[in-house]
């Protein structure tokens, strides 16, 4: 488990005009559950991608205040510190994808972390049967329903030990047995 903060955590894009979120403060635990709603446009995404540093590494926006984990400033860490804390599915889970299969997917995040050759077989097929996607581990992820690329994303976080998954939009492309 870990703890996160925003401390008056405030961020402006650049070429904007007014701020997308604004001094926001918020802790909370990574065993918890917490549902973030508001209608589009409010800036639920913008925090997902904050709480992974992603705004502040790659200079998007102005910031202020601060994100830490167990009181380290997100900033200071590593995106592979950050990613043991987060992971993350995306709306459009196949703007993130790496690779063109299933397996090849989570093995990639095994590998973000130098895990040995060795080791990854099971992992993969623990995590591919905890999804329950194992029967298509083999076809191409453009081919796979959202629902299923989503169920992709969700793995390879799950595989690499993400203690908390953010998802945006996490219903979006699941069918309704997909939502039970």
């Amino acid at each position: 488990m870990a703890r996160i903060e925003l401390i008056n955590f405030s961020l402006k894009y650049y070429g904007h005009r007014k701020e997308t979120l604004s001094n926001i403060n918020l802790s909370f635990n990574t065993n918890e559950k917490i549902l973030l709603l508001s209608p589009s446009g409010y800036g639920k995404s913008s925090l997902l991608l904050c709480l992974l540093g992603i705004i502040q590494r790659n200079d998007l926006g102005e910031t202020k205040g601060k994100i830490t984990i167990d009181d380290r400033d997100i900033e200071e860490m590593s995106h592979l510190e950050v990613a043991k804390i987060f992971g993350i599915v995306f709306q459009d889970p196949e703007n993130q994808f790496c690779t063109m299969y299933p397996e090849d997917e989570i093995a990639f995040s095994l590998e973000n972390f130098c895990i040995p050759t060795e080791e990854m077989g099971i992992k993969i097929e623990k995590v591919l049967k905890q999804v329950k996607i194992e029967d298509k581990k083999r076809e191409m992820l453009l081919n796979l329903s959202g629902g299923e690329q989503q169920k992709v994303s969700i793995g390879s976080s799950l595989v690499v030990g993400s203690k908390m998954l953010l998802l945006d939009e996490p219903t979006a492309n699941l069918d309704t047995l997909g939502k039970v």
